[in-house]
């Protein structure tokens, strides 16, 4: 029996006194309780106890523990990998170049420009026949048709003088089928060219124009036109075979003999197709998309066509276009 030192009588193993609060001064391993340790369930609570509740203590059930380590691992690996895949998405948005982006972006539309290297004939008449129109000359007798193309960004076009020879109103045709009304701003019944314009614009690049040397011989070429005027193809294949050829006509119509009224002079020979009335004006193309030459008679009788060097006639083609307003 052990007395507290204020006299109460203290009970077996008791720490505290049941009347003062005062700890009692520690038992002689003999007058301990049979039984201090703790029961499992109350070991037990102690790892379930709040955190305000004091320090823990960590010499509970080595299971426990050992329980939520692999937890607290996988979920810091899973937080981990989650982070460096973030990383490395805006790593590669944010470094998205622009080349890789404009794959994704739509091709511009394709414009006539000069080739590097010789191109299929059909590459050239796609590239370029988006800049060839109809030119209808309204004349007393009804309607002439005939075949021009784009020569700058002004809207001035390119054809023969006698398509708009004898006419007193004018009208392009693009070939979306938009008429535009002409004026002409030049011409030259000599050398049987003529620039017109339309007076509203027209949104295209114009054709690129070839060197002024000499092209070579027994070279294939394209001959671009007006489907409407020819009503044929527009685009005929040939052969171009000589340079500098005079050429005799007879009634502006076909070949003629020396003794014709009209004599053309430093024209290209053309053999190989047919080329139509209404191919007047058109274009001629070499291999690397350049206009070489302006188609201008054709034989009624034979495959072969007469074309002006575009080096001839460039200079005044230019002239005529540069002017304020229309002149004759």
């Amino acid at each position: 029996m052990s007395l507290c030192d204020c006299g109460w009588e203290l009970a077996p193993g008791a720490r505290f006194c049941g009347r003062c609060g005062r700890q009692v001064a520690a038992l002689d391993q003999a007058d301990a309780a049979p039984d201090e340790t703790p029961e499992p369930a109350a070991t037990e609570a102690l790892w379930r106890q709040p955190a305000w509740a004091g320090p823990r203590d960590l010499s509970g059930p080595p299971s426990t523990r050992h329980r939520r380590l692999p937890v607290v691992v996988i979920t810091s690996l899973f937080l981990l990998a989650v982070g460096i895949s973030a990383f490395g998405i805006s790593v590669h948005y944010a470094s998205v170049s622009g080349s890789s982006l404009a794959q994704y972006r739509p091709e511009p539309l394709a414009t006539p420009v000069p080739s590097a290297t010789p191109l299929p004939l059909s590459d050239v008449a796609a590239r370029s026949l988006g800049d060839v129109v109809t030119v209808q000359s309204q004349t007393d007798q009804g309607e002439e048709f005939g075949t021009g193309w784009l020569l700058d960004k002004k809207g001035d076009f390119v054809t023969n003088y006698h398509v708009i020879e004898k006419g007193h109103s004018l009208r392009i045709l693009d070939r979306r089928n938009t008429v535009h009304d002409g004026v002409v701003m030049g011409f030259s019944a000599q050398d049987d060219v003529a620039v017109i314009r339309a007076l509203d614009g027209f949104a295209g690049e114009p054709l690129v124009i070839g060197p002024g040397s000499d092209p070579p011989v027994e070279e294939q070429v394209i001959v671009l036109a007006s489907a409407r005027a020819t009503q044929q193809s527009d685009q005929t294949i040939e052969v171009l075979v000589r340079l500098h050829q005079p050429i005799p006509v007879q009634n502006g119509s076909d070949l003629g003999t020396q003794n014709s009224q009209v004599v053309y002079s430093d024209m290209m020979v053309l053999r190989g197709n047919k080329i139509y009335r209404g191919n007047s004006g058109g274009p001629v193309l070499d291999q690397f998309n350049r206009v070489i030459g302006i188609v201008t008679l054709a034989s009624q009788s034979a495959p072969q066509a007469f074309a002006i060097p575009i080096g001839r006639v460039l200079d005044e083609l230019r002239a005529f276009a540069a002017r304020p307003t229309p002149g004759g």
